[in-house]
């Protein structure tokens, strides 16, 4: 009797929301741009960055120099000239301070001379000597309590995170992972290629956790017997680790708790076109389920936790799905879920990143959840990185006017990202793209991956790729 209480009171434990250091992403990007001045302090003068929506501190005249040399964007003289044109603003100008509003810019072609782009004024102020700019910037300051200063990120907090990484890397699944000899295989692969990164599954689209869990509650099928002592054999070779993990598609769970699980019209579990069943985006318990799996993987080290498969089912009689809180749309549903993350993962020493449907980059300026409830948008202030699944094969014929989009791979991804820029370009989450490795539509030989990199690689608002093959078969493709 004792040892099943403790057991009980140690899954409570486990599922119990823990206090997190969470920011509100929300609130930093009302200030995004702007200039800060702590009025119940001493009068400590912050910048906002626009591309992080963290805060900087500007402290001495020498502080605000080298904040400026540090995240001062290069501009041409040809666009410099359009910024200080003067009114009507022509829609060059327009774009361009919509663009850099709340940047500082240098003007490369003139001895890197400064100028802050006042949001508000939408002028470009002249930054001139390190006394002038610390001068100018605490002039434009707007007062701001000690309590609401605290919401937004220092950039100088100490997160026990690893550093941020371009990621170039490849999936694989439990059982590559679980395969000592496979590891050896993937990792003279990454190292021949100059590839600097792996995902392993641990937990997929079956439901099973697939290492040694101690959570009483989780179905496991042990792939690998030693989370911690793979993720370190990686590490150690320079790798940077994701963990991922499947979400709302879990049969598994569904079958031990039905009452998380999506639900007929009809009565019992839901299933969709391929008979899985899927656990209701909607119910807490889901979400707190996931939550300590990915605390468990974060113990064992792993560098950043992907979560899978975040959002409503696709496919099959959607129609008859019923969804136990579901007093909102799917997509703020979602997005009270990203935020739940954000909450409880804040103070991990890992990254937190998000799976999205590939068209998630087409209507990102728009309302369009894709039905599913994705809309990039609710998870950019809430994760660190979304990962669109941009592969070729996966858009239907006529797209981009083409019959069959996965023989023209490098303008699918490139007109995709460009399509997020007004979105993406600024805020926390960056993206990294998942690039078909596999063939579908067309043979997907090196020729066509790297016209997939190309296009990510063009593109300065994404930090990197991965590439998906479900059979983990890399060898012949050199990158």
């Amino acid at each position: 009797m004792k040892l099943r209480l403790a057991i009980v009171l140690i899954s409570i434990m486990i599922f119990l929301p823990q206090k997190a250091l969470a920011y509100d992403w929300e609130f930093a990007e009302k200030w995004s741009g702007r200039l800060l001045l702590a009025v119940e302090g001493a009068g400590e003068a912050w910048y906002v960055n626009p591309v992080n929506l963290e805060r900087y501190y500007l402290g001495r005249p020498a502080d605000a120099f080298k904040m400026m040399q540090k995240l001062g964007v290069g501009i041409s003289e040809t666009d410099f000239a359009q910024i200080i044109k003067s009114n009507p603003a022509t829609a060059v100008k327009t774009k361009l301070l919509d663009n850099l509003s709340g940047q500082i810019i240098l003007q490369v072609e003139k001895n890197g001379e400064a100028w802050y782009i006042d949001p508000v004024s939408r002028q470009a102020l002249s930054l001139g000597t390190p006394l002038a700019a610390w001068q100018l910037m605490r002039a434009k300051a707007v007062g701001i309590t000690n309590n609401n200063l605290t919401k937004i990120k220092n950039i100088d907090t100490p997160a026990g995170r690893p550093a941020p990484v371009y990621t170039k890397g490849l999936y694989l699944t439990g059982y590559s992972a679980g395969n000592a000899t496979k590891r050896q295989q993937i990792i003279k692969y990454l190292k021949d290629n100059n590839l600097n990164t792996v995902v392993i599954d641990i937990k997929d689209a079956s439901g099973y956790v697939l290492y040694q869990s101690q959570i009483p509650e989780v179905i496991k099928n042990v792939l690998i017997v030693d989370l911690a002592a793979v993720f370190a054999e990686f590490q150690t070779q320079g790798i940077y680790v994701i963990a991922r993990q499947v979400v709302f598609l879990d049969p598994k769970l569904a079958a031990k708790k039905p009452s998380w699980a999506v639900s007929s019209v009809s009565g019992g579990v839901w299933h969709d076109a391929s008979g899985s069943a899927w656990m209701d985006p909607t119910i807490q318990e889901v979400w707190d389920y996931n939550l300590a799996i990915a605390k468990e993987a974060i113990k064992a080290g792993a560098d950043e936790i992907n979560f899978d498969y975040v959002r409503f089912p696709s496919d099959g009689a959607i129609g008859s799905a019923v969804y136990r809180h579901l007093n909102t749309t799917k997509a703020l549903a979602l997005k009270s879920f990203f935020k739940y993350l954000d909450q409880n993962l804040a103070d991990e020493p890992a990254w937190v990143s998000v799976d999205f449907f590939g068209l998630t980059l087409d209507s990102a300026n728009t309302s369009y959840d894709l039905g599913i409830g994705q809309r990039l948008a609710d998870a950019r202030l809430n994760v660190d990185y979304i990962y669109p699944m941009a592969y070729p094969s996966h858009y239907s014929t006529g797209y981009l006017g083409y019959k069959n989009p996965a023989d023209y791979p490098y303008q699918v991804i490139s007109t995709g990202l460009k399509k997020a820029h007004p979105l993406m370009s600024k805020g926390r989450a960056k993206l990294r793209v998942w690039i078909q490795a596999f063939d579908l539509g067309a043979v997907y030989d090196q020729t066509k991956i790297k016209q997939e990199i190309k296009a990510v690689e063009e593109d300065s608002t994404v930090q990197g790729w991965v590439m998906w093959n479900a059979r983990n078969v890399y060898q012949n493709i050199e990158i």
